[in-house]
Parts: structure tokens; sequence; C-alpha cells
């Protein structure tokens, strides 16, 4: 019996959203403290575009000049989704907008940003002699903050059995 299939009360889905501050470490996470960079408990605000990433977006922006109209609407759009509860504009917009109720939460929906930045670095690089070294920078721009803010648990963490499993065994004889 799922309590989903009804959709999700806004007290609960709004619980999880951005915030005006929360689009800054989308750049990268050297722009916050490392320790309000939480993979593992706010993973939906810890994906980066890192410096070159987003001075080469800019730059397709600047391409497309009076044609990016559109473009910035759709990002302004699905910018004004992810702050859901903290602001009073997104938050009327979850409330009434009956589809969103089978969202779980606005940050579910950050992957909406990525088709049009992947377009605008795209566009920044397109035709340029330094395309193959400013995707390189990128590259390594991306790895390097990899190494530091996605942290690692051991193997053992998929391997060895928790307490509930040697309890479970043993109900099950």
């Amino acid at each position: 019996d799922s309590q989903r299939g009804k959709g999700i009360s806004s007290e609960e889905a709004l619980t999880w959203s951005f915030t005006l501050k929360d689009f800054v470490q989308l750049v990268g996470p050297g722009l916050i403290p490392l320790s309000d960079f939480l993979p593992s408990e706010s993973w939906w605000k810890t994906t980066y575009w890192g410096w070159a990433g987003c001075a080469l977006a800019l730059m397709g922006l600047w391409t497309l000049g009076r044609r990016s109209w559109a473009l910035a609407i759709y990002l302004i759009a699905v910018m004004l989704l992810l702050l859901g509860g903290s602001n009073p504009v997104s938050r009327w917009i979850w409330e009434n907008f009956w589809p969103l109720h089978f969202v779980r939460y606005p940050g579910n929906l950050a992957f909406l940003l990525m088709p049009a930045m992947v377009f605008l670095i795209a566009l920044g690089i397109y035709r340029r002699g330094w395309a193959v070294c400013a995707t390189g920078v990128l590259i390594a721009e991306l790895f390097a903050y990899s190494l530091w803010t996605q942290r690692t648990i051991s193997r053992d963490y998929f391997t060895d059995p928790s307490p509930l499993i040697p309890a479970l065994r043993e109900l099950a004889q």
C-alpha cells in the first residue's frame, strides 16, 4: 500500500529544496565550506560544473546573443522549481501544480540544468582552436574536485554482513 500513489504532500516534498546560496556550489565545492558539502546527505546539491565549465557556458551564452532568451527562460524556470519551499513563488507552484506532487523533492529536478549547461559548454568551445585544451582543463578540474569531495567507503561495507543477517538466518531455521 504505497502512500506515493496519491502524491507527496508539499510539506514533505519541500523539505529538500535549494536555497539561492546553494546555486553557488554548482560552480565548485571550494566556494562553500567543505563541511557544508555533503554528498552522502545532500547529493542533489553536490553536482558541479567547475570554473572552466561555467566560463565556457558563459561564452556559449554570449555566442547565442539575442537567441539566448529561450534557454535563459528554461534555466530560470528550472532554478525556480529547485528553490521549492525556500521561495514563495516556487512554493506556490509546488503546492498548486498537481504533477509536481509526484516528484519526491525539488532537488530531484537538478538534472534538468544539465542539458542546457552541456549545450552551452559545447557552444563555448565550438570551432575554437583551443577547444582540446579547454576540454582537458575542464576534465582535470572536475577530476581534482572528485578526489577531495566525493568520499569513498571501504569494500567491506558492501561485503560484511550486518547484525541483521545472522538474526534473520536464526529466525529462518
